[in-house]
């Protein structure tokens, strides 16, 4: 029987809180400034990787309303679909929308009641449908060969469709970016790199841009800047054996990624290059 949340992170029954996290987020929580909250969570799992304690922050800031009189400072869009946040996000499999359920913050999930759920879950298998998909008057798991019923509670399920996980694992040495059009400022870098090297160890690494003419903006372009800093010794000797290109799409114009990782994580598998896109959160 197949599972539908092999990409989701699982909570521990018992997780560990993290007091230096908490000093650092719930002063902003309790002001109401979530999206420096949620900051401070995001810089965490960019440094440490993930963690029970920073999901479950994430969860609690990513569930609040804007409309809340309290919420001084609103989460942002951006925030809501960076890729660190997928692995605690619920796919719908039929349309792929996407939410963030707050069930499993809850201490005892198994008398969880909700009224107009955003969506209902296998409880065997994690098949899951958003309410806009669920067949009316059906509870049984539509998917094959699996005997479980649709219900509550809701729990992650990753987002293998929506947004898969970074395969590539290891440290990373640089990563370049080629634009036309409108600049990349810091904000977007650190974006665009959450989204191509998710998970990756960033100590050490540095990021830059450049701008080039339409008719440049090629992977040979790329790769012979690369090529031209392992000659000044600005890249670490084999750093073109070492780099992927991921080709971004924002609203701001394409953008193309080369991606160099640590001398000792060794050379990425060869391939076309990566693609991907930015999307919009439902639920």
């Amino acid at each position: 029987m197949a599972r539908y949340d092999a990409e989701a992170f699982h909570f521990p029954e018992h997780p560990e809180p993290l007091a230096v996290l908490r000093e650092a987020v719930e002063p902003l929580y309790n002001a109401g400034r979530y999206r420096s909250a949620l900051d401070a969570v995001l810089e965490r799992l960019r440094t440490d990787g993930m963690g029970a304690d920073p999901f479950w922050w994430a969860l609690a800031l990513l569930r609040s309303r804007a409309d809340d009189p309290a919420n001084t400072e609103p989460v942002t869009a951006s925030q809501r679909e960076n890729a660190y946040f997928t692995p605690i996000a619920t796919e719908c499999q039929r349309c792929e929308a996407y939410w963030y359920s707050s069930h499993v913050l809850h201490r005892d999930v198994a008398e969880l009641q909700v009224s107009n759920p955003v969506g209902l879950q296998c409880q065997e298998c994690r098949y899951t449908l958003c309410r806009h998909c669920l067949p009316a008057g059906q509870s049984r798991c539509p998917a094959q060969g699996c005997p479980g019923g649709l219900g509550l509670p809701v729990l992650p399920t990753g987002r293998p469709r929506g947004r898969p996980a970074n395969r590539h694992t290891g440290r990373l040495e640089q990563v370049l970016v080629l634009w036309h059009g409108q600049p990349v400022d810091a904000a977007e870098l650190e974006g665009l790199v959450d989204v191509a090297c998710t998970w990756q160890d960033r100590r050490n690494w540095w990021g830059y841009e450049q701008r080039v003419e339409p008719h440049d903006f090629t992977a040979d372009a790329g790769f012979a800047l690369i090529a031209r800093q392992e000659r000044d010794g600005s890249a670490g000797a084999g750093a073109l054996q070492r780099t992927r290109t991921v080709l971004l799409g924002t609203p701001r114009g394409q953008r193309m990624l080369f991606v160099t990782a640590a001398p000792e994580a060794g050379a990425p598998e060869a391939g076309a290059p990566e693609t991907g896109a930015p999307e919009t959160g439902a639920g």
